[in-house]
């Protein structure tokens, strides 16, 4: 793999920045605000820093490339356009999975489960009700909790149910319990409330978000799947760190050499990813994820952190 292609003038970046709504930052967050302030001369080139270093972090440079920018754009137009930017902000919105899975004791009960080939059992018992999820800064915003029943008919749906199993384990859930899980939401973390279903054999509950999709809605993200370059390096997660700065953890090979990470900030989304020069020669390569501070021009407010790879939103942990 080459080098990658760089932007050689930062006029230019700054008007391609401008073009798409974006708000161009330099580290420490000084450059373009959001209010129109007046740009402030770009630094030099951030030095990046080799995997086979073994870095702790990813330095930020504040002129992105070509490449970056133009699959920036991309995750911004399919933000928009699927209507995930405008349901970000505007309400809350669940961006965990419905189905939280803490591990189970046996292979016949992780591959019924992992299908969804399981029933519910004549005993099993919990009435629709009303509920709430609490944000982490104390607000509560109340939902519609479904019934047990309702929940798990809900998830069934979407396996081959105990009918395709041929034969195998089709565990049969006994009892629900409701509780609560901390869960990402479009305004943080959140206690959210959750069945809590038990079957035979099992030593941890199977868990699923009680409140309907209606009052808690799924994130309408439609992920950008087709190629991009290969010096566009992906964000595994990403958490706020300030009201002006991300912690993005950068996706990397352990051969990859000058590795920085870039940010494209628009007044409603901020998509963060990075770069690496490649390598030469062969290489018998690992994943790594490698945190990086990435300053910001503007408060991020109620903006969602995308990933320049997928153009999804990121979750504050790696999955």
């Amino acid at each position: 793999m080459g080098p990658r292609a760089r932007s050689v003038a930062v006029v230019a970046v700054v008007l391609a920045l401008a073009a798409c709504g974006a708000t161009p930052v330099t580290p420490g967050g000084v450059g373009t605000s959001a209010a129109g302030d007046s740009p402030a001369t770009a630094p030099a080139r951030a030095r990046g820093v080799d995997a086979a270093d073994g870095p702790t972090s990813i330095p930020f440079e504040a002129t992105s490339s070509s490449a970056f920018e133009a699959r920036a754009k991309q995750a911004v137009d399919r933000m928009r356009s699927s209507g995930a930017a405008a349901a970000y902000a505007t309400s809350l919105v669940l961006l965990s999975s419905r189905v939280v899975e803490t591990g189970y004791p046996t292979d016949d009960l992780k591959t019924a489960f992992s299908s969804y080939a399981f029933r519910a059992g004549p005993t099993l018992t919990g009435a629709a009700r009303a509920g709430v999820v609490t944000t982490v800064d104390g607000v509560r915003h109340p939902v519609e909790l479904m019934s047990a029943r309702d929940t798990l008919a809900g998830v069934v749906r979407l396996g081959i149910g105990c009918a395709g199993t041929s034969g195998g384990a089709c565990p049969v859930i006994t009892r629900a319990t409701l509780g609560t899980l901390t869960l990402s939401t479009s305004r943080g973390r959140a206690l959210v409330p959750v069945w809590q279903f038990w079957a035979d054999g099992l030593s941890t509950p199977y868990q699923v978000v009680a409140a309907t999709e209606a009052s808690l809605p799924d994130l309408p993200m439609k992920p950008l799947f087709d190629a991009y370059p290969a010096d566009v390096l992906s964000a595994g997660y990403a958490r706020r760190d300030g009201d002006r700065a991300v912690v993005a953890g950068i996706m990397h090979g352990t051969c990859d050499t000058d590795l920085v990470s870039y940010v494209l900030e628009t007044p409603d989304l901020v998509v963060v990813g990075g770069d690496t020069a490649g390598f030469t020669g062969a290489c018998n390569a690992a994943g790594v994820v490698t945190p990086s501070r990435i300053p910001l021009a503007a408060p991020l407010a109620t903006r969602p952190i995308v990933d320049v790879g997928l153009g999804q939103v990121l979750g504050e942990h790696f999955a």
